[in-house]
């Protein structure tokens, strides 16, 4: 861009920020009162946060979406928490806070809803028992929250307000925040920071942009959104073992869901300001892509390759895939001496070959939820090495004590093809 700086500094300011909002945080409410970070919730995506951003296309629009702007953040109640109590809590939560929007979800809800996305996927009775049991032990009743930041007020007043109202309910036992945690934008002074810098921003955009520095800005606004998207996708095939039923097609799966980690809704906002939007998914693969503006010809897409980038064509998602699909590389030849010479070290080399970053196998058979019946089934999509990295990586996930086949029966399906990563298989990854 050129003769932009100042203006530039304001979008690339506010980019920044919002990249911070949607990467989420997360911190556990401890004893001695104080916000502290917790790692589980860290990793969190607050998905509620991204359904409602809907895109501002004129300047009015924008100064007041600026002025009121909203976040979203989860508070979960520990395993066990008495859930009539924690509705209370929400009730008083409504009645401090009515802009509020709350979803809330109880353990049984948790559980029963993962169950049902997982019925006829797991192939026997004990992995059902097992998964189940799993999800029993781990549930949690949570609340999904949407609410205009300045209505919290100071983060003291809010935590007042939060201490007060859990003393009143000793059995809902606050666990932690996820997503937009309100201490990251209730610090003193922020949320004013922020309205003037989103001002300025609509500013900018609408009276000083060049209709070149517009399209640019727009490439960027689908980036963020799509690779954002792209995390919602890979939980929506760790739960559900698809990115959706039967063959490719159009609208299919996590494209049309409107359940956990389904995109439905995400996607339809994004069409407001692209005009249309192309999300094809079938068992093993997806791809999504939109005109980088209302009727560019242009497309900007992603796909279950790792692809995120622009595409000769905003209908590009309709094969499968954003470009060219490549093979995936199986001489792993200089693998067998890698550095370190462990099998570990062994692994990861061969991992970098065929399944680097971001990688769509490795995040697949690594949950530890994930029963090693569907990790399995999941494996033998592939073919060549492909297919022995997959079933090798099982077993370095070290989860494979839950009722389906054990390690030294997924060894025993790796080929001989390479002798000594089959025989690496199994052995102790640290």
């Amino acid at each position: 861009m050129k003769n932009t700086q100042n203006g530039s500094a304001v979008v690339i300011a506010l980019l920044i920020v919002l990249l911070l909002s949607a990467a989420g945080g997360g911190y556990v409410y401890m004893e001695n009162k104080k916000l502290q970070p917790s790692y589980e919730a860290q990793q969190s995506v607050n998905q509620s946060a991204e359904k409602k951003t809907v895109v501002a296309n004129d300047f009015n629009s924008c100064m007041s979406q600026a002025k009121d702007a909203s976040f979203s953040f989860t508070i979960s109640f520990m395993h066990g928490s008495d859930f009539s109590q924690v509705q209370e809590f929400a009730k008083d939560f409504k009645t401090k806070f009515s802009r509020a929007e709350l979803e809330i979800e109880s353990e049984q809800q948790y559980v029963a809803s993962a169950l049902a996305r997982y019925q006829g996927e797991l192939q026997t009775v004990q992995d059902m028992g097992e998964y189940k049991k799993n999800l029993t032990e781990n549930a949690r009743a949570k609340i999904d929250i949407n609410v205009p930041a300045k209505d919290l007020g100071t983060l003291t007043a809010y935590n007042n307000f939060v201490e007060a109202t859990l003393a009143k309910y000793p059995n809902a036992k606050f666990e932690q925040y996820s997503g937009s945690v309100p201490n990251n934008f209730l610090e003193k002074g922020y949320i004013d920071k922020y309205i003037s810098m989103m001002e300025q921003s609509c500013d900018y955009r609408f009276n000083k942009m060049t209709a070149k520095e517009k399209d640019e800005e727009e490439m960027v606004k689908l980036e963020i959104a799509l690779r954002s998207s792209e995390i919602s996708v890979r939980e929506y095939y760790q739960n559900n073992g698809f990115y959706g039923k039967g063959g490719l097609s159009r609208n299919n799966g996590f494209c049309s869901d409107t359940g956990t980690h389904g995109l439905k809704t995400f996607l339809e906002d994004m069409k407001k300001f692209t005009g249309d939007l192309y999300c094809y998914a079938s068992e093993t693969e997806y791809a999504i892509s939109v005109p980088i503006k209302l009727g560019s010809q242009i497309g900007y897409c992603v796909d279950s390759t790792g692809f995120n980038g622009t595409t000769s064509s905003p209908q590009a998602a309709s094969k499968g895939y954003c470009v060219a699909k490549q093979v995936a590389n199986q001489n792993i030849s200089k693998c067998q001496n890698a550095d370190g010479n462990t099998p570990r070290d062994r692994w990861i080399c061969v991992g970098n070959l065929i399944d680097p970053f971001p990688s769509k196998i490795y995040t697949i058979v690594s949950p530890f939820a994930t029963p090693v019946s569907q990790k399995v089934s999941f494996c033998k999509k592939f073919s060549g090495v492909e297919k022995d990295y997959c079933l090798s990586s099982i077993t370095f996930s070290q989860n494979t004590g839950d009722g389906g086949p054990t390690e030294k029966e997924i060894c025993a399906m790796v080929s001989n093809t390479n002798k000594w990563f089959k025989d690496d298989c199994g052995k102790d990854p640290y």
